[in-house]
This record gives C-alpha cells, sequence and structure tokens, in this order.
C-alpha cells in the first residue's frame, strides 16, 4: 500500500499528490514547472514514475490542472466528484538527505533539527560542545576500537549534567572505557579491566 506521507519526487521536480476516495489509492504528478518543456510524470502503483506524454507548456505550468486532468484520465470521474477530490491535495517534493553539521552522513532526512535543517532521526538527537562542534547521536555511538584487544568499544548515551562536563561509557572485550569532552575534545581515559568470575583472568 502506498503511503501518501512517504512519497517523493525526481531530483529537481515537486509536485501535487492525493489521495481522493481510498487508503493507498494515491495519484500523484512531478515536473519542473518553471520549465515549459519539462516532462510532466505521474506517480505508478509500483512506485516508480512515468512520463504522461505531457509537458508543463500544456496546462501552463499549473500543477493542480495537470493532477486534476491527470485524475480525469485514469478514473473518468465528473466534474464536481474530481472538484470535491481535488480539495485534498498535498504538496510533494524531492528527497532531501541529511544536513547534518557534525558526522556528515547522508542518509534520506526524515525530519528536521531544532533549526528546521532536514535530517535523519539520529542525527536530530545531538548538542553544541563549547567550540561549536556539532556532536550528534551517530557520533557518539561510533565504534572506537580498543588498544588492547583490538576490539570496537561499544558506547552508551551521552550523559549530560548540569555544570559537568559530557561524558560516555562503554565496553570492549577486555575493559571499561570513559571518554568526557572537554571543551569539544573528547578525552579517552581507561577503566577498570572486565575480569572473567569464572577464570579470575
Amino acid at each position: 500500500m502506498t503511503d501518501i506521507a512517504r512519497i517523493t519526487t525526481p531530483d529537481g521536480t515537486s509536485g501535487l499528490a492525493v489521495e481522493p476516495w481510498a487508503r493507498g489509492e494515491v495519484y500523484a504528478i512531478a515536473a519542473n514547472w518553471a520549465q515549459a518543456a519539462s516532462p510532466v510524470l505521474s506517480y505508478s502503483i509500483d512506485g516508480e514514475w512515468e512520463s504522461t506524454g505531457h509537458q508543463v507548456a500544456d496546462y501552463r505550468h499549473d500543477p493542480y490542472a495537470a493532477l486534476r486532468a491527470h485524475l480525469a484520465d485514469e478514473t473518468g470521474e465528473d466534474d464536481e466528484t474530481l472538484d470535491d477530490a481535488m480539495d485534498d491535495t498535498i504538496e510533494i517534493e524531492e528527497e532531501k538527505t541529511c544536513t547534518c553539521g557534525g558526522c556528515g552522513c547522508t542518509e534520506p532526512a526524515t525530519t528536521t533539527d531544532d533549526g528546521g535543517a532536514p535530517c535523519c532521526e539520529p542525527c536530530a538527537d545531538y548538542y553544541v560542545a563549547d567550540e561549536g562542534e556539532v556532536v550528534c547521536a551517530r557520533m557518539q555511538t561510533a565504534d572506537t576500537p580498543c588498544r588492547h584487544c583490538g576490539g570496537d568499544i561499544e558506547w552508551g548515551r551521552i550523559q549530560t549534567r548540569q555544570w559537568e562536563a559530557n561524558w560516555r561509557e562503554g565496553e570492549c572485550e577486555c575493559r571499561r572505557w570513559k571518554q568526557e569532552d572537554r571543551g569539544g575534545r573528547w578525552i579517552l581515559s581507561e577503566g577498570d579491566p572486565l575480569v572473567d568470575t569464572v577464570t579470575g583472568e
């Protein structure tokens, strides 16, 4: 079933979508509406964009007119029914990628940060260090190899307390670790070795 809220348009285009009568029965069109010769695309039932055989100029650069014409072609409904259906149109646009200033990931953006910039869910959870560095959740849980056993240190979440540095604790195969954020620099310190309660090693 097509989720109308998750439809994105091809790069460089935008459009309109409507789900007039049944959930998952979505009709959508997309184009570069500033370009007269831009092909108008329609969203197929299998989730692909395909040409309608029309150009933006055919609809005088009006996405509303293009969607209404597409809906009429696909359903054969009368004018009154089409007018009612078009009341529920939503705008759709090309897929945005995460704009995190910390880890620099390019995952699809599914939300926005506090400033309204598009980002993925992990990167929406962030803080700004004293020196202005953005530290997001992806960085907080990034793997760090142990210099003794070579295994990755598995970190817990960042801990934040008023008047204290941000810190996190983790473990590898051989010992515990701690990191503290001191003015934007993560300082790594070794904790106690992990002792096998059976062998004592």
